[in-house]
């Protein structure tokens, strides 16, 4: 059965993991409101995909090259303390802000989104696209950030794949915790840290893995 499978074209492989809800039209129809204001804001208004990240004081095992007949071991914690970030990026320029909070809720967004506003003392709207999370549909939040000249954006609901900023969280976990075992947890911290400071010095990485050459994501569940 095995070999019909190969010679018919099979290959033995993981599937991959959709959102169950995820709604090709709506991906379609917020590309293309995306595009639209993005040749709208040109250079003047900065726009910036924002999210939260919770790296976890745990290493993550993953695919590497190891030599063929060896066995790779890596320590691994029992405790999974985590970090709390908010961040954001601009494609044009891959500028990154970022801030570190005890936990994410309004208080913390909101000082995020004055701590953006300093950072852009010139008189210019700012652009957010962000998921809807409780706290950034906030309708406090959403006043606050009127009084800042911040407009918020919110993406399809179940389409992580159209905020950028995902792909940056996927450099860190590269960087920080793949494969990787740390004797404290403020080792982890110091790791992560780093990461986020001395990431302005990879924009050759950031330009080529980080677009907005978006890829829709579609359920089988909205299969016509």
């Amino acid at each position: 059965m095995t070999k019909w499978l190969h010679v018919n074209g099979f290959c033995y492989k993981k599937p991959h993991a959709v959102p169950a809800k995820a709604n090709k039209e709506q991906q379609q129809k917020f590309i293309k409101y995306y595009h639209k204001l993005k040749e709208k804001a040109g250079k003047k208004s900065p726009i910036y995909f924002v999210d939260s990240l919770h790296p976890q004081y745990q290493n993550h095992l993953t695919y590497g090259w190891i030599l063929k007949g060896e066995r790779k071991l890596v320590p691994t914690t029992a405790r999974q303390p985590r970090l709390n970030f908010i961040g954001g990026i601009c494609l044009n320029g891959h500028r990154i802000m970022y801030q570190q909070a005890d936990k994410i809720d309004a208080d913390s967004i909101a000082g995020f989104l004055c701590y953006l506003r300093k950072r852009h003392p010139e008189k210019c709207k700012i652009h957010i696209f962000w998921d809807n999370a409780g706290y950034h549909t906030d309708k406090v939040i959403q006043e606050f950030s009127k009084d800042l000249a911040i407009k918020l954006h919110y993406l399809p609901p179940y389409s992580p794949n159209l905020n950028p900023i995902e792909r940056l969280w996927k450099i860190m976990h590269e960087k920080v915790s793949a494969n990787k075992y740390y004797e404290t947890f403020f080792d982890f911290t110091e790791a992560t840290l780093n990461f986020f400071r001395n990431i302005g010095k990879s924009k050759l990485l950031l330009r080529s893995r980080i677009t907005d050459n978006f890829h829709v994501m579609h359920s089988t569940l909205f299969a016509s």
